[in-house]
């Protein structure tokens, strides 16, 4: 009950001040910890003394059980960390004028426009007006019938969308995660890139099934394709974590059902999770000093994939690491050497380029689960 409130409290807090306080707060912390503990508190004494100062702040949690809720409020508050600049720089918008959190608020009495897709109307509403000259426009497609969200395309030009657009696939075990926790993250990506970014959101675990995910990836991939002005050639995906793990099995999909023509041109998978058997190698040995996918996440968050994949051969089909790479569009591939979906990020690095797969490696030593996104 206390948790709950204390979650409300926070939430209600504008985004920005949210985000100044935790800077803050951080600004203090790390100064302290870096002159009291310094560099021994981390996985070694090479690693930052950021990460040795978040290892140490990242203990406390393991104080708390992990649960589904406390997943999606960690991971929806990336946007403190990552505020988008449309908002920051305007400081008369309240979080209302573009946040889901108050969904009653996004759309008012703002321009609409209509778009068709399987049969499905869908209602693409103007999330920032086009009056105001703070950043890029902002949409959030909706469907129609439901109301239920399908993405947010953040175009960087008022004038129009740009040549190139980035598929942005957000990360969280299957389990957690949104669009707007990562909304600012996306826009710093595209502003580095010169890229518009369609962000899909795609339903999650335990209340739906792996192949729910999926299902959303490929209809939202599907419904860029169709209902805008980007070409295939000028379309890239990003996946993060089990967004990487859908970005592969996005690919694999297309190109297995016939849809080759329309391929993106690569991916840029980041930590991909995507190795869904028994729990094994880095995925064991490595929670005891990777911050996010820790043991205690894992112990939660493990069986859910057992429960809804079933036998082992089901959970090596479902596994797009052990699926058909061979003519895969060139991939870009994040991992630390020290995090726990390593080793399988490894296997499907040797997989794809056995594929005859394109493939360019950036690995990192010291790092956690997804601190590659940190980076953009």
């Amino acid at each position: 009950m206390i948790e709950d409130y204390g979650i409300m409290l926070w939430i209600a807090i504008p985004l920005r001040y949210r985000h100044y306080i935790s800077m803050i707060l951080w600004k203090f912390y790390y100064a302290a910890h870096k002159a009291m503990l310094q560099n021994k508190t981390g996985i070694h004494k090479d690693a930052s003394f950021e990460y040795h100062a978040m290892t140490s702040l990242m203990w406390w949690g393991n104080l708390l059980p992990v649960t589904i809720k406390r997943i999606r409020i960690s991971l929806n508050q990336v946007q403190v960390l990552h505020p988008p600049t449309w908002y920051m720089n305007n400081s008369s918008k309240s979080d209302e004028d573009w946040s889901p959190i108050v969904t009653s608020k996004v759309g008012e009495n703002i321009g609409t426009k209509s778009h068709s897709v399987e049969d499905e109307k869908v209602e693409e509403t103007k999330v920032q007006e086009e009056e105001e000259d703070t950043g890029p426009l902002v949409y959030k497609i909706v469907d129609e019938n439901d109301g239920k969200l399908i993405a947010y395309h953040i175009q960087l030009d008022k004038k129009g969308p740009s040549e190139r657009v980035i598929f942005w696939l957000f990360g969280g075990a299957y389990l957690g995660g949104d669009c707007v926790g990562n909304l600012g993250v996306a826009e710093k990506a595209g502003i580095a890139c010169n890229c518009d970014v369609f962000l899909v959101n795609y339903r999650l675990l335990p209340e739906y099934d792996l192949e729910d995910c999926r299902v959303d990836v490929i209809s939202g991939y599907k419904f860029l394709v169709n209902n805008f002005d980007y070409k295939p050639e000028n379309i890239y995906v990003l996946g993060i974590s089990s967004g990487g793990g859908l970005a592969v099995s996005l690919m694999q999909e297309l190109k297995e059902k016939g849809s080759k023509d329309i391929l993106p041109a690569g991916a840029v998978l980041m930590s991909p999770f995507c190795d869904y058997t028994e729990p094994k190698g880095s995925f064991v040995e490595y929670r005891k000093h990777d911050l996010i996918v820790n043991s205690s996440v894992c112990e939660m968050g493990v069986p859910y994939f057992g429960i809804k994949l079933g036998c082992h051969e089901n959970r090596v089909k479902a596994s797009p690491v052990h699926g058909d790479f061979e003519g895969m569009p060139p991939l870009c591939v994040v991992v630390s050497n020290h995090e726990s979906v390593r080793d399988q990020v490894m296997l499907l690095i040797e997989n794809a380029k056995k594929a005859g797969v394109d493939c360019t490696v950036g690995d990192w030593n010291y790092m956690c689960h997804g601190e590659s996104t940190n980076m953009l």
